[in-house]
């Protein structure tokens, strides 16, 4: 059997790796079978050069052997799977299959899609695909894999061979793993409108309960659409096929009709990109981390809507922490924080600003916070005294009396936040995010100014 990856077939302006991927599975030449099913791959979301989920695509051939499945359909085609497959008796014609697929597909005009392909008979050491889902890639990282591939070929610069490297890489069903049921359009309607079934969309959650990140109820918003021109209809995602396979067909009732469709294997919801850092100063641009440490500076607002705050670490080290506009009800959360908190953060970092991107929060232990209820009281006028300004103190207006902000009157403060994890709402996830549906602690999250478990 021979392994297959490809990459950066699509641009901002249409197409999509997967859909490439149907089209090559759907049209496979006599003797050619999938086996098991095939692979979705997202890699590092931070490389500044991705086009959307920086998803590279794998899967693997042979002569299929034992009961076959329908795993997807284009143009009247089914796409089979088998559970087990010998040699592929002639790697040269899935090449040119291959090869001519990229080739009339793939978004050459566009001056930054490179696609690669990689065919071998040789699985890619694992630890290429953790690089590659968590660090930044060169060339010459490849060098053996390139060698022992029987294809090894970029088109251009040819930089979406890293991609299709590290996705054939991948260990797969070995590993935490989630699956995806795409629907792609028919081709007649590429580039047109989408029209969202919102109402079947919002019983997603409730009829199939194994899927994720269907609806965001925060924003009022479907977000199993792609916003982009790319023939992808809709995507579901969840942990049990049959249960993906009944969502897939409960969407595809009305509305637009689907042209095709593909289930595939991911590394999709997993939290793959996040590694654990030994300390803030260990952390690189454009890597993605979890780390503890403690509030050292309390959460502010800036322009944008943007909420900032500061952690540190126990080795003296300092970061600035962002919940961008975009996670909207989470930077509640955030602002909710305050100096002493012990937190544990899980994000990436961009280079300039330097900044850690938050994308989930656990809060570890909450600092006892108190807010001021009372200014002093004159001890010999019994009236409540006046601030002489910040940092200045209290007067009183009567006798002249004064006192020093300690002596004002403190209560607790009700934050409204406990112990746990929260996570940004779903519309703000990245694909590898691990949404905490996934970690069995439900969806938290700030509504309405009170904290709900959905």
């Amino acid at each position: 059997m021979v392994l297959v990856g490809f990459d950066d077939t699509d641009s901002s302006s249409g197409m999509c790796t997967t859909f490439l991927c149907l089209e090559v599975l759907s049209s496979l030449p006599d003797g050619i079978d999938l086996i098991g099913l095939p692979r979705l791959v997202r890699l590092n979301p931070n490389v500044p050069w991705k086009t959307r989920g920086n998803g590279a695509v794998s899967f693997e051939a042979g002569r299929g052997a034992g009961e076959p499945v329908k795993v997807g359909e284009w143009n009247g085609m089914d796409v089979l799977s088998f559970p087990e497959g010998g040699p592929v008796d002639d790697v040269e014609l899935l090449i040119e299959h291959l090869e001519d697929a990229i080739e009339r597909r793939a978004m050459m005009a566009d001056e930054r899609t490179e696609p690669g392909l990689m065919v071998s008979d040789d699985r890619p050491p694992e630890e290429l695909y953790w690089r590659g889902v968590r660090a930044i890639v060169h060339r010459d990282e490849l060098s053996d894999a390139n060698d022992k591939a029987i294809l090894s070929r970029g088109w251009k610069d040819g930089r979406g061979l890293i991609g299709a490297v590290c996705a054939t890489a991948w260990p797969g069903e070995a590993g935490d793993h989630t699956y995806e049921a795409i629907a792609y359009r028919s081709e007649g309607n590429w580039g047109t409108e989408r029209t969202p079934v919102v109402d079947r969309v919002l019983r997603l959650d409730d009829m199939f309960p194994s899927t994720f990140n269907n609806h965001d109820h925060e924003e009022g918003k479907p977000i199993i659409y792609p916003n982009s021109p790319c023939p992808v209809l809709f995507g579901i995602r969840g942990e049990d096929l049959d249960e993906l396979q009944e969502a897939r067909r409960f969407m595809s009732e009305e509305g637009e009709r689907p042209g095709g469709w593909l289930l595939y294997l991911t590394n999709q919801g997993t939290d793959d990109h996040i590694q654990e850092a030994a300390s803030i100063e260990a952390m690189e641009p454009f890597g993605s981390y979890r780390i503890g440490g403690k509030v050292s500076k309390g959460p502010r607002t800036i322009e944008g809507g943007h909420v900032l705050f500061s952690v540190g670490d126990d080795e003296g080290g300092s970061l600035e922490v962002a919940a961008y506009e975009p996670t909207k009800g989470f930077r509640r959360i955030v602002r909710r924080l305050r100096t002493g908190d012990m937190v544990e953060i899980y994000g990436s970092m961009r280079p300039e600003p330097a900044t850690f991107n938050l994308e989930k929060l656990r809060v570890v232990e909450l600092f006892d916070s108190y807010i001021k209820v009372e200014n002093p009281t004159c001890p010999s006028c019994e009236k409540h005294m006046k601030s002489r300004g910040k940092g200045s103190g209290f007067k009183c207006i009567l006798c002249g009396e004064t006192a020093t902000e300690e002596q004002c009157v403190f209560a607790p403060e009700h934050r409204g936040l406990t112990p746990g994890f929260y996570e940004a709402c779903p519309s703000a996830h990245r694909h590898l995010h691990r949404p905490l549906k996934r970690m069995g602690h439900g969806y938290r999250q700030c509504l309405g100014g009170t904290n709900r478990v959905l």
